[in-house]
C-alpha cells in the first residue's frame, strides 16, 4: 500500500516506524522542518520530503495522487484538515485519516469529508468515563468516532437472566452479545446459548444506549 503521511513529529515518526516494521507499505513523509527531515531520513528507510503538506504543489512532489491513503498527524487541527481536503478533492485519494487534537473538531472533520479521525484525548476521556461511570460494565473499544462501543461485563449469580437463553433475555435495543467467556474458553453465542453465573459477556452497543445496557445487566 502506498501511504502519504503529513507531519514528522513524534506521532508521525512512530507511525512511519510502525508501518515500516510491518514491511508491507511504501511510505512518503512530508515535514516542514529541515532538521527534522534530516533526522528521520537518516534513521528510517522511507522517502522524506521537506514540504508543507497543506500546499497543493507540495503533495504533487512525490506523486501524492498515486497514494492509497493520506494520514495527516501534525499538531495543528487546521493543517490536518486542509491536507486531507486537498488529498480528497485535488488528488482523489481514496482514504484520508486525520489526527484531531481537539475532540470538539470531530464533527467538523466528518462534515468536510475526512474519512476517519483519531483523537487520543477523546479516547482517554472515553476510557476514563467507561471505567468510572459504569461500575462493572467496562469499555473495551470504541468505533465510528465514539458512537459505537464494545463493552464487557461479568454476570453475577443474582442476575435475573442467569440460566436463560439469549433469545429469552429481552436485551435492550441496539445491543447484541458478540462473545461469551466461560471457564477460560470463548464462545460465539447464538439465540439458544444459555447465560451462566460468572460468564463474561462482550456486548456491542450504541454509546447512547450504554446506560440502558448497564441497568439491564445490573
Amino acid at each position: 500500500m502506498k501511504i502519504a503521511i503529513v507531519g514528522g513529529g513524534k506521532v508521525g515518526y512512530y507511525l512511519v516506524k510502525t508501518l515500516l516494521d510491518r514491511g508491507k507499505h511504501s511510505i512518503t513523509l512530508f515535514e516542514k522542518d529541515e532538521d527534522r527531515c534530516l533526522d528521520i531520513a537518516e534513521e528510517l528507510d522511507c522517502l522524506v520530503i521537506r514540504a508543507d503538506g497543506t500546499e497543493v504543489d507540495s503533495l504533487a512532489l512525490a506523486g501524492a495522487e498515486d497514494s492509497d491513503v493520506l494520514v495527516a498527524v501534525s499538531g495543528q487541527d487546521q493543517d490536518n484538515l486542509v491536507a486531507c481536503q486537498i488529498a480528497k478533492t485535488r488528488y482523489h485519494i481514496e482514504k484520508t485519516i486525520a489526527r484531531v487534537n481537539n475532540p470538539k473538531n470531530h464533527n467538523v472533520f466528518k462534515l468536510l469529508g475526512v474519512d476517519a479521525t483519531v483523537s487520543s484525548t477523546g479516547i482517554i476521556a472515553q476510557l476514563i468515563e467507561g471505567e468510572l461511570s459504569l461500575g462493572d460494565v467496562h469499555t473495551l473499544l470504541t468505533f465510528e468516532r465514539g458512537e459505537l462501543e464494545l463493552v464487557e461485563a461479568v454476570v453475577s449469580k443474582d442476575a435475573r437472566y442467569v440460566d436463560k437463553k439469549i433469545s429469552e433475555l429481552g436485551f435492550p435495543k441496539n445491543c447484541i452479545i458478540v462473545a461469551v467467556y466461560r471457564g477460560g474458553k470463548v464462545m460465539i453465542p447464538s439465540g439458544s446459548t444459555v447465560i451462566k453465573a460468572d460468564d463474561k459477556v462482550v456486548v456491542m452497543t450504541l454509546t447512547r444506549n450504554k446506560e440502558n445496557l448497564k441497568r439491564f445487566l445490573e
